[in-house]
């Protein structure tokens, strides 16, 4: 946050409510336009919001961007509790996912 956001200040929140896990996340940094933002949520110099999408939305999440220049960033990230991954972590085995 640090580095792309500028921010000094950040603060984290995970709260749990009826199946679902949710992960707050919000700075006081300088900001972004919208406008920057692909239509799969990557910014035209990165694709650090693309894949925090891709990879929620494949467990059946959601991320929401909330952000304005000078104004600092919320990413809100849900999980459902229900939601597991369909393919074993890189590198694990099946052994050892029991």
């Amino acid at each position: 946050m640090r580095w792309h956001a500028r921010a000094h200040r950040a603060s984290l929140t995970l709260s749990y409510m009826d199946g679902v896990v949710m992960l707050d996340v919000q700075d006081d940094g300088i900001g972004f336009d919208t406008k920057e933002i692909g239509t799969q949520g990557e910014r035209i110099t990165g694709v650090g919001l693309a894949t925090m999408r891709e990879r929620l939305d494949n467990l059946g999440g959601t991320l929401l961007v909330e952000t304005a220049p000078g104004e600092g960033t919320t990413v809100v990230a849900t999980l459902p509790t229900t939601a597991l991954p369909t393919d074993p972590p890189i590198g694990a085995t099946a052994g050892e996912l029991r």
